[in-house]
This record gives C-alpha cells, structure tokens and sequence, in this order.
C-alpha cells in the first residue's frame, strides 16, 4: 500500500463521531488560518494514533509553488516533533491544507508509521520538537472538545 491509502485507512478507522470531531477540527482551523499559519496536534480514539494539522495562509499563484514546499516541509517537521510530543504514538497522521477560500488550494498528506524508529530517530524527533518549538508544554494551547453524538436530539 501506498501511504496516501495507509492515511485514508487509519482515518477511515476512526468512528463515525471521531471522524465529525476531525472534520470540524480541519474545517474550523481552516476557517481561522486566513490570518496566518495554524498547527494542532489531535488525538485518535486509537492510542497509537495522532494527527497533525498543518493548515496555511495559500499564497499568490506566482507565490505558490514555494508555499507548497514550505507546507510540505513545515508538516513533516512538525509531524516529527508530535512524535516526540506523544512518543507512545505509532502512528502520526500528517495533514496540510490552505485557508478556507484559498484559490488553488491543495493538500498535503503524510504518514510516519514509527515501530522501526531507533534512538537515533526519536533525538531527532526531541530535537525538532525542542529547536522549533513545535507542540510543547507550556507553549501549546491545550483544548478540550465535547461533541454530542447526536447533536441536537434533546431539541
């Protein structure tokens, strides 16, 4: 499998109340990026699970292809810092996306599957995570999120 499937299987996996939690978390941080850069790590209902959102300001068109590589870049880095963030995780789930109403808006997708990961890999991950500051306590705005599962059934 390729890892664009292996994301859409881990996703897939999710319930159908996880995956509504998902799609209002992109859509709402999608809505606010327009003003700049939004990153945000969420949890799976599956504990070996997390997701990284990566959601961008777009660019000009004259601009983009630049933007792109910087997402791209942007995403795996932080990908790896949520894995020394969450180092129980398996599974890292990277997403990058443009601002709501974006022209020309792309995704960006990737997939660490970490079993195999030496120490040598996870420093690495310490060290990303240390030198960027990429979701770390005392620096990352932690929410809580309560969803109903049947929204609006008490009405």
């Amino acid at each position: 499998m390729n890892d664009y499937e292996r994301v859409v299987r881990i996703m897939a996996s999710e319930s159908r109340l996880r995956r509504r939690f998902l799609s209002q978390a992109i859509e709402e941080r999608a809505v606010r990026a327009g003003g700049g850069w939004i990153g945000s790590l969420l949890p799976s209902e599956h504990p070996e699970v997390h997701y990284v959102l990566l959601i961008g300001p777009g660019a000009p068109q004259a601009e983009y292809a630049a933007y792109r590589v910087h997402r791209s870049r942007e995403l795996m880095l932080r990908c790896y810092a949520a894995k020394a963030a969450r180092p129980d995780a398996r599974f890292i789930v990277g997403i990058g996306l443009d601002a709501a109403g974006q022209p020309g808006s792309s995704e960006d997708l990737v997939y660490l599957d970490t079993v195999a990961w030496t120490g040598e890999d996870m420093a690495r991950a310490v060290a990303i995570r240390a030198d960027l500051v990429f979701f770390v306590e005392g620096v990352m705005v932690e929410h809580r999120h309560d969803i109903d599962e049947y929204p609006g059934a008490g009405n």
